[in-house]
């Protein structure tokens, strides 16, 4: 057995990764696909994938994200074959270890709802559930109507990184201004990530990112000021976002909502999104 700890992931590995991953989506039946990029973790230096060989052969992987210094989100996947031989429990601890060196806390376990076998790792470890997103998928035929919007849509840059903190720390709550301003430099340095902005008057007063990845684009991190928000900001924001990416080409559009957050589900119903996939976490 040999195990790797690895703070960057050449295209070698994220392909025989990404063969692994496709074997445990058809054995286990999910919908999701592992997130192997560092470019959003708060610290580039720490370890963030760890990989498990037995005689050449990957046979375990442990992705961690790490967005800001509070938590760490784990997600593994182990060949079929290989499971119950203790490999997740070795990659695991081993991803615990590296983030407690870097005073990270908290572990969230990520886990596809229908997941059976990953939800028996999530009792053994005893995690508490914590929330669940949905993934919904934009379904919508007609053309984005952008008539009498109020809001104009820009794409950032560094010049912007103080607003769009402020942004996010009063859209978001949980994170302070220095980790918000930390992640939103992150965005700004991304290879995968476009941060845009919407200003009324010329203030800025809402943030959204696009991500493009091979033919799947996502939109994330959609937040409005507090004080702007029930005058359907949110929804041309979100419309601003979509027409972007239907302009470039692009039609395999989604994104990630809280199953708490009733408004912003509704919201993003009501424009064309379905939900397609529900993702659970679990606190450690």
């Amino acid at each position: 057995m040999i195990i790797k700890e690895l703070k960057y992931v050449d295209e070698k590995l994220i392909k025989e990764i990404k063969d692994l991953v496709e074997v445990c989506r058809k054995f286990d039946a999910l919908k999701e696909e592992i997130y192997l990029s560092n470019e959003l973790n708060f610290n580039k230096e720490i370890k963030y994938v760890f990989v498990l060989y037995e005689d050449n052969k990957l046979v375990s992987v442990l992705s961690v994200f790490i967005p800001t210094e509070i938590e760490g989100e784990f997600s593994a996947y182990t060949l079929p074959e290989y499971r119950n031989r203790g490999y997740f429990k070795e990659l695991f601890n081993r991803a615990k270890m590296e983030l407690q060196k870097y005073k990270v806390s908290d572990i969230l376990l990520v886990c596809e709802a229908s997941s059976k076998s990953g939800k028996a790792v999530v009792q053994r470890l005893g995690a508490k559930y914590d929330f669940a997103e949905y993934s919904m998928k934009y379904i919508g035929k007609d053309k984005i109507d952008l008539n009498n919007f109020k809001s104009q849509l820009y794409t950032a840059d560094m010049k912007d990184i103080d607003d769009l903190a402020n942004i996010s720390m009063n859209g978001f709550k949980s994170n302070s201004y220095e980790d918000s301003k930390q992640f939103v430099k992150s965005i700004l340095e991304s290879e995968d990530r476009i941060q845009l902005l919407t200003k009324v008057n010329d203030k800025c007063i809402g943030m959204v990112s696009v991500g493009i990845h091979e033919d799947k684009c996502g939109i994330f991190g959609v937040a409005i000021m507090p004080e702007y928000r029930g005058n359907g900001f949110g929804k041309e924001l979100v419309k601003l976002a979509l027409n972007y990416l239907i302009k470039r080409n692009y039609d395999n559009i989604w994104l990630d909502v809280d199953s708490k957050n009733d408004i912003a589900f509704n919201l993003y119903k009501s424009i064309g999104f379905e939900v397609q996939n529900a993702v659970e976490y679990y606190r450690l």
